[in-house]
């Protein structure tokens, strides 16, 4: 698919290569492996932890072996969500990429180019074709589902004190801190009853959806929004549920939700009712979520099911409600940046009770916890228990940068212009290195990658190119 490009830009056969390797989060194995071939092909010395990262060391350039190392890093998992209709297998398929309109992306899946063109682009230096200084690889596992694998890095096993993180997605910007977060999740325990009802269900889908830190300032409708409210106008009427889920991914804005349920009115009361506040929401919703669909169907009429209790139900249909979705508060320092935030990536109704995965994202520590402790306010107050999981730190902004300063030099000489460097409200892995050798200093970049975590995702091929030949540019520089 990317041959032509194999000659000048290394990088994108290693791509390509990746693609074809199932990689989601919590199922690392086989990229692993393939990069300690890589590392044995081209008699590197490499490590892989018992945390399941991996090291490949380089050695400089020709006349560069005795300069001070450098660590260039990316994260191996990507986020595997598929369409609804796609059969492909996430944890044993790979990718099927296409090229249309100077962007690579998936044929109903995700593309992974969050974080597979930082593998490539190392790989690419690794393989001897430009020159560097002594290097580090590291290739984290699990960034996706709580940096995981940076949580337990072995810092003995790293030297340099100089890091470039390639996991960015915005063209022109160089990252130079980001927020903290964390996870709350919960389980809200519900009583089950025998009846025989009506049976109904709502399926919404075509939302943008999206990262839940990159996009979140974007506005994007999220499916627990829409699930929380319909099911709110379905309350007075004794709506008892029989199932709710919406979100796949803690990280991504979920897209698509589905109710099922049954209540007291009358069936064709029911039918009106639902086309009734559908309408109002597509209406509402029209500019922002142009692509937003409800289908609703009869299941049954007068059947044995097993709905909750009328509390329970209420209960639950409440808390989805009230739980906070979206930008909680703005920087009051810098402009046009999001500082604290909450998603509510996962709901399941289970036999359990409401299981919810919900990531709670701030650059200040003390609103990261008020939200965390809100999240599970709402949750208690409906009679359930949350645990706080897979906390992170974030990246402070520091003054003094070495590697930033190099970095927008190389770009200005490059191409011209002054390099944007900022804070973004994105999780990095960065704080967490950071917290594990507070003398590192840190640099993030990387080409433009739309619609992350999300079967639209795309790359941009000329931004991939310009990213790589400015990557280039620092290690010929610094």
């Amino acid at each position: 698919m990317l041959e032509e490009k194999y000659e000048k830009y290394s990088f994108w056969e290693y791509f390509e290569e990746i693609t074809k390797i199932p990689r989601g989060s919590g199922h690392t194995e086989a990229i692993a492996d393939y990069l300690i071939a890589f590392a044995k092909d081209n008699e590197l010395r490499y490590l892989k932890e018992d945390s399941g990262n991996v090291i490949i060391y380089a050695p400089g350039s020709e006349g560069r072996e005795n300069e001070r190392p450098l660590i260039l890093q990316g994260h191996m998992d990507m986020v595997a969500v598929k369409d609804e209709d796609c059969d492909k297998d996430m944890l044993k398929d790979g990718l099927d990429i296409t090229v249309e309109d100077g962007f690579v992306t998936a044929v109903g899946t995700t593309l992974g180019a969050d974080d597979g063109i930082a593998i490539a682009y190392i790989l690419a230096v690794l393989s001897g074709e430009v020159s560097h200084p002594p290097i580090e690889a590291l290739f984290t596992r699990d960034e996706e589902i709580g940096m995981l694998g940076a949580a337990e890095l072995d810092t003995f096993n790293i030297h340099g004190r100089r890091l470039i993180n390639l996991d960015n997605e915005d063209d022109g910007i160089l990252t130079c801190g980001c927020a903290g977060g964390c996870i709350v999740r919960s389980t809200t325990p519900v009583e089950w009853k025998e009846r025989n009802a009506n049976v109904y269900e709502i399926k919404v889908s075509g939302l943008k959806g999206g990262h839940s830190g990159v996009e979140i300032n974007e506005n994007r409708l999220s499916a627990a929004t829409i699930v929380g409210r319909f099911l709110a106008q379905l309350k007075p009427v004794r709506t008892r549920l029989m199932d709710v889920s919406f979100g796949d991914k803690d990280n991504a804005i979920a897209n698509t939700g589905y109710m099922k349920f049954i209540c007291s009115a009358p069936k064709p009361d029911v039918v009106e009712m639902v086309e009734f506040y559908a309408d109002v929401m597509k209406n509402e919703f029209a500019t922002r979520e142009p692509g937003l669909t409800f289908e609703f169907n009869i299941l049954g009429e007068m059947v044995p099911v097993n709905a909750l209790h009328k509390a329970d139900s209420e209960r639950i249909m409440d808390m989805i409600l009230a739980l906070p979705q979206g930008v909680e508060s703005m920087s009051a320092d810098v402009p046009g940046l999001v500082e604290t935030s909450c998603n509510v990536g996962i709901c399941r109704l289970t036999e359990e009770g409401l299981k919810t995965t919900v990531l709670v994202r701030s650059s200040v520590e003390p609103a990261k916890q008020a939200l965390a402790d809100k999240v599970a306010a709402v949750v208690a107050l409906a009679g359930g228990t949350s645990e706080q999981t897979d906390d992170y730190p974030g990246w402070d902004y520091i003054k003094h940068s070495e590697l930033r300063d190099s970095a927008v030099a190389v770009y200005k000489e490059m191409f011209g212009k002054k390099l944007k460097v900022d804070v973004i409200h994105a999780g990095l892995e960065c704080g967490m290195f950071i917290e594990k050798m507070p003398q590192l200093d840190c640099i993030a970049f990387g080409p433009e990658i739309l619609n992350a975590h999300t079967t639209k995702e795309c790359l941009n091929i000329e931004s991939a190119e310009k990213n790589y030949d400015f990557l280039v540019g620092i290690l010929a520089k610094i």
